[in-house]
């Protein structure tokens, strides 16, 4: 299920001038954020195709069980996920360092407040934005996960379409039931607990 281990250079670049970062296939390009427990890179894939993602990793100095367990949750919350206002999730691997790396679709997009302030949106525009975001976090919780960040920030309007879209991003703190084999929900999540939805 994971891909080849690859080595990951310091995030921060390459003092030795090797080269850039790297990430499974990816090539680090530019940190785009950092949260609490993860770095999310803007990372190019050039061979055999070429093709643009957003690239999380753990952040080198919160590598704990604790971090490293909440990232795998994260990932595998993403892998089940596929709704238009959900950010899409791609593929995964391990690092050489046996760090866990995923790549998800890369949205250059303003918060969905900024949008709204920055466009003069009218009351219903906005409304319209908030029931995608809804729909986001509907699918989610039909899915047996909690995202428990939902902020402006983490609500993100996508224009590459040329309709605005909402996007629900950053699942670094989401909690998701247990999955057997198959991925199916078995009910409860990955540290034990019972879930209340």
């Amino acid at each position: 299920m994971e891909g080849n281990a690859e080595n990951l250079e310091s995030p921060k670049g390459d003092p030795e001038g090797g080269g850039l970062p790297v990430a499974g296939p990816f090539r680090l390009r530019d940190l785009l954020g950092t949260g609490g427990f993860g770095e999310v890179w803007r990372g190019v894939r050039e061979e055999p195709y070429f093709q643009e993602l957003a690239v999380k990793i753990p952040r080198q100095d919160r590598r704990n069980e604790d971090a490293l367990q909440r990232f795998e949750t994260e990932r595998q919350a993403m892998a089940l996920l596929n709704h238009l206002n959900v950010i899409r999730f791609f593929e995964g691997g391990i690092l050489e360092n046996s760090d866990l790396f995923y790549a998800m679709e890369f949205v250059d997009g303003q918060s969905i407040t900024e949008f709204c302030e920055d466009q003069g949106m009218t009351i219903n525009e906005r409304v319209a934005l908030f029931a995608e975001a809804c729909d986001g976090v509907a699918f989610v919780h039909e899915h047996g996960i909690l995202h428990r960040d939902i902020k402006p920030g983490n609500l993100i309007v996508d224009e590459a379409s040329g309709d605005p879209t909402v996007k629900l991003i950053d699942f670094g703190i989401a909690r998701c039931n247990e999955f057997d084999e198959l991925g199916l929900v078995v009910g409860q999540t990955l540290d034990g607990a019972l879930m209340a939805l």
